[in-house]
């Protein structure tokens, strides 16, 4: 299954990228890599 991207954004204080897709789906990414799922939306 596939959902598009509805909004990316970097954190300019802590170098994380969040990714917003569908409804409910909030993924952080650190500078390092390593990602994790957000909960609480």
């Amino acid at each position: 299954m596939y959902l598009s991207v509805d909004m990316v954004r970097l954190d300019a204080r802590t170098g994380n990228a969040i990714i917003l897709t569908g409804e409910e789906i909030l993924i952080e990414i650190y500078p390092n890599g390593n990602w994790r799922f957000v909960n609480e939306i």
